[in-house]
């Protein structure tokens, strides 16, 4: 699946919107400093915790766990129900409010306090919004439904980093064929950016030259919306400590892509972060 992200300017400033709280609805976030260690769990990780994994959770004092805008939107899409309240509750205890937010598109992420009720509020008083930015990038995903099989075998199978095994001239060709919206057609320079703006394009563009690979590629119609919350969740935990999540895709790509741009966040599963495996 292919994600276009080449957003209008004012699309790409109605996310940023939702998640600021600079829009029409402007609700009470402080900002504060970086926690030692933060964690990152994704939507699965966090609905998935049974009582004693939350008590081992709250019992680390030195370890903080955030939420983003990212679990906002997605809890804000989802049908009202107990698994609903229950998810909310949740982040809402193991965050005690702590999130990672952009400040401005063209400043790093940012920590808050905020309480994910004002941020799941903000995206209910932007409901068009959040829906059109979700359905832009949607109707954007193009499935390879004809993907060259052994080109597929070849790429699953590599031990090392398929991005950095990458030439330059691969890679730029690569991008245009992703047709993405890239801060830059040169390997090299993706270290170096970390504003919210460029990160956000990174991200896409990587994950977008991943799916022109047939790395790791999920197909169908289900598969077009866990694509976009999939790449929203590596994109906000890529400013924390630790990552963890259940999806084996999501986890493949974490990793290769943190390690392309030289992003220090570690990825594992449940088992390996409650194992002290992390």
């Amino acid at each position: 699946m292919i994600v276009d992200n080449k957003m209008t300017l004012s699309e790409f400033q109605a996310r940023a919107l939702l998640s600021s709280g600079q829009g029409p609805k402007i609700f009470k976030r402080n900002r504060v400093f970086r926690p030692e260690t933060v964690v990152y769990f994704d939507q699965n990780v966090f609905s998935d915790l049974n009582d004693d994994e939350i008590a081992f959770c709250k019992k680390n004092r030195k370890t903080k766990f955030a939420y983003s805008p990212a679990h906002a939107e997605e809890i804000f899409r989802m049908q009202q129900s107990e698994k609903k309240d229950r998810i909310i509750r949740i982040i809402s205890h193991l965050t005690n409010g702590l999130s990672i937010q952009p400040k401005r598109i063209k400043e790093p992420m940012k920590f808050f306090k905020e309480e994910l009720s004002y941020v799941i509020d903000r995206c209910k008083s932007d409901r068009d919004a959040t829906g059109a930015v979700e359905q832009v990038k949607i109707a954007n995903i193009d499935s390879n439904k004809n993907p060259d099989l052994e080109r597929v075998k070849e790429v699953n199978s590599r031990t090392s980093n398929v991005l950095m095994d990458l030439t330059d001239e691969e890679f730029s060709k690569l991008i245009k064929e992703s047709k993405s919206h890239s801060p830059s057609p040169r390997k090299e320079d993706f270290s170096k950016f970390r504003d919210f703006g460029s990160i956000n394009h990174c991200f896409y563009t990587l994950h977008n030259i991943l799916d022109v690979m047939n790395f790791k590629v999920d197909r169908g119609e289900r598969a077009k919306r866990s694509a976009l919350y999939d790449i929203e969740h590596s994109k906000y935990a890529s400013a924390c400590d630790i990552f963890v999540t259940e999806d084996k895709r999501l986890l493949s790509r974490a990793k290769i892509i943190f390690e392309f741009m030289k992003i220090k966040t570690r990825v594992g599963t449940k088992e390996q972060f409650f194992s002290g495996a992390m």
